[in-house]
């Protein structure tokens, strides 16, 4: 099933778009397994899509932006995903693909992980596409254990 893409439209004339793609991972030990993976743009104007998105979530991965330029728009994304989905479990994710990311400066792994992720949560650094799996494994292994109450 391919992803798509869902519009909500808004009192301030806005409308909102963010992606989404459901899997199915058939049975685990007897349970019907499957994922719904939603990205919600991080313009501010996008808060309520990003607020519907994290409703009824098991678990947020937060796609850190490493351009030194971009801080405050991380703290910002940061605080908001605090403020609507402060029990769920985060895994962060820094993004560093992109032909851009060369030519700029950027934070480290650990300078990220010290400005954003003050909890030690799990945390990747992206650098290939397939890596993004890696993320999503490792997402799935914490929300498992967690309904486990491990």
């Amino acid at each position: 099933n391919t992803g798509d893409i869902i519009s909500i439209n808004t009192d301030s004339g806005h409308t909102l778009f963010f992606h989404f793609l459901p899997l199915d991972l058939g049975c685990v030990n007897g349970y019907s397994v499957g994922l719904k993976l939603y990205a919600a743009p991080e313009a501010s104007y996008y808060d309520a899509a990003r607020r519907i998105v994290v409703n009824g979530a098991d678990a947020v991965v937060f796609i850190g932006d490493p351009r030194i330029s971009k801080k405050e728009d991380n703290l910002k994304l940061l605080s908001a995903l605090e403020e609507h989905a402060a029990e769920l479990p985060v895994v962060f994710q820094w993004h560093y693909l992109g032909g851009e990311m060369e030519e700029v400066p950027l934070y480290s792994r650990d300078d990220m992980d010290a400005l954003l992720n003050r909890e030690g949560a799990l945390s990747f650094p992206v650098t290939e596409e397939k890596e993004v799996l890696s993320v999503l494994k490792e997402t799935v292994k914490l929300v498992t254990a967690r309904l486990r109450g491990v």
